[in-house]
Parts: C-alpha cells; sequence; structure tokens
C-alpha cells in the first residue's frame, strides 16, 4: 500500500507533502476517511484526511474558554445579587418583627 500526503492550499491548490503519512500527528482524532471509486468496479482507493493548524485558529480554542468564564460570572453575579437580596429581606422581616414584638410587650407592661 502506497502513501502519500499532499497539503491543501486554499481552495484548489494541492502540493505534495512527501512520500507516506507525514500529517501533523496532534490532530489524528479528527480524520476522515472517503472511499473512492469504491462503486465504479476500479481498484479501491481511500482518502484519508486532518485538519491542520491553517484550518483551526487560536479563535477556536480562545473562544470556548472565553464564552465559559462570562456564564460562569454571570452565574456568580446573579448568585451573589440573590443573595444580598435575601440578606436585606431577611434584616427587613427581622426589624419589622423585633418592633412588632417590642410593641406587644409594651402593650402587656400597660
Amino acid at each position: 500500500v502506497k502513501q502519500y500526503t499532499f497539503t491543501i492550499n486554499g481552495e484548489r491548490t494541492v502540493a505534495l507533502k512527501g512520500a507516506g503519512d507525514v500529517h501533523d500527528k496532534s490532530y489524528d482524532n479528527y480524520r476522515r476517511t472517503y472511499s473512492a471509486f469504491q462503486n465504479m468496479g476500479y481498484s479501491s482507493y481511500s482518502v484519508v484526511y486532518y485538519p491542520n493548524s491553517d484550518y483551526f485558529p487560536a479563535i477556536l480554542v480562545i473562544g470556548p474558554i472565553v464564552g465559559c468564564a462570562v456564564i460562569m460570572v454571570l452565574i456568580l453575579l446573579v448568585a451573589f445579587l440573590v443573595g444580598a437580596y435575601y440578606f436585606i429581606v431577611n434584616r427587613q422581616l427581622q426589624q419589622k418583627q423585633e418592633a412588632l414584638d417590642s410593641k406587644r410587650s409594651f402593650v402587656r407592661f400597660i
């Protein structure tokens, strides 16, 4: 089985990278295989293709990290606002309860 590695530059430019499998091994999990001429009675050829660093710009890696950080900050902000609201409302209710208790004890005193 002979293998050749090509690089596709742009939309239609193809350049021979070398004989054998010389692709970037860090992209092995993105492997796709296409069987050419399988149903036409010709010898079967398999085209295996991988992306490279030109296909995956850094924004695709940084984008999800930034998105996750923004969502986490929003969740923490909402949690803080809910906690502050609960604290303020609870304090007001406690003050009203104390005022009501002091009125009742004053009425009992008289």
